[in-house]
Formats: C-alpha cells, sequence, structure tokens
C-alpha cells in the first residue's frame, strides 16, 4: 500500500465524502481528512463560480489508484481533483561555508580595486587590477591681495589693446 493526498472541488458542502466512499469501495483507508471550506474560482468551472475544497491522505494499492480516479472523473458532484503521491520532503543540513580572511597587503584600495577571478566555497580568490596612475591636478597659486590681481589684469588690458 502507498499513500496519497487527493484534493477535490465540490458544487456545495457535503457532509459524506464522496471521494472516501469510492476509496473505501477499492479497498483503501482513508488517513486524514481536511476541509478548506468555500473558495470564489478565477474561472468558470462547468458553471460555477466557487467551490469546497477538501483534501484526503489515504493509503492504497498503486494498481487501484486508476480506477479511483475513473470513478471520481464520473461522479457528478465534483468539479474537479488531483490526485498525488503523498510524500515529506527531506530537508539536509548544510556545513555552514567558511571563508578565509585575505591577508591585509591584498586588501583592494580605491587606486587598485579588486577584481574577483575565483569564487570558491572555501574562499575567494582576488587579484589586484591594473589602473593608470592617476593625474595629479595643479597645486593652486597662492592667491595674490586683490589690488595686484586686479593691477596685473590692467597691465595685460593695455598689451591688448595697444596692438
Amino acid at each position: 500500500m502507498k499513500t496519497y493526498e487527493i484534493t477535490f472541488i465540490t458544487k456545495e458542502e457535503i457532509k459524506e465524502n464522496p471521494a472516501a466512499k469510492e476509496i473505501e469501495a477499492l479497498d483503501g483507508k482513508v488517513l486524514s481528512s481536511n476541509t478548506l471550506g468555500q473558495k470564489q474560482f478565477a474561472y468558470r468551472i462547468k458553471k460555477e463560480t466557487s467551490g469546497f475544497y477538501t483534501t484526503l491522505v489515504f493509503e492504497m494499492a498503486p494498481e487501484k489508484v486508476l480506477e479511483l480516479n475513473r470513478k471520481i472523473n464520473l461522479n457528478e458532484d465534483i468539479l474537479r481533483h488531483v490526485i498525488i503521491t503523498y510524500k515529506a520532503a527531506k530537508i539536509q543540513k548544510t556545513k555552514p561555508v567558511k571563508l578565509e580572511k585575505m591577508p591585509p597587503k591584498e586588501i583592494p584600495t580605491e587606486e587598485k580595486p579588486a577584481k574577483i577571478i575565483k569564487e570558491t566555497p572555501e574562499k575567494i580568490i582576488q587579484k589586484p587590477v591594473k589602473t593608470a596612475p592617476a593625474k595629479k591636478k595643479a597645486a593652486p597659486k597662492p592667491e595674490a591681495n586683490e589690488e595686484e590681481r586686479l593691477e596685473a589684469l590692467d597691465k595685460k588690458l593695455d598689451e591688448l589693446l595697444k596692438e
């Protein structure tokens, strides 16, 4: 016997579960039942705009599942259904990844940004990128006082006017 799960939608809320009757008729065993209540459909299903959702977990011989599917398809009270194998998900524990620290001399700076060339779970290897040296700006000249600056401008103006 394998464990399966069936979710089906009925037109109206019914006290007697039609799928449970079919499962028991085929020598299956219902393990649990869950009613999700009435939900609105995104689109009409067999001229209905809403339906009642129910989920059953059951055990049955694998060769009888096709017969169950055929019988449920013939039932007019059930609008839609799906049968899947019921299996609990296995969660694997993973070890945390430990990254090694880079030596201080390899720490990237603004002048030499780092380029990642290879990434592994153990460590990240970085290689400095060669860049052109930054151009140095000319040092600003010490500012002369306002009178000297105006005299220099007057001299240049006179020279230009003479020409």
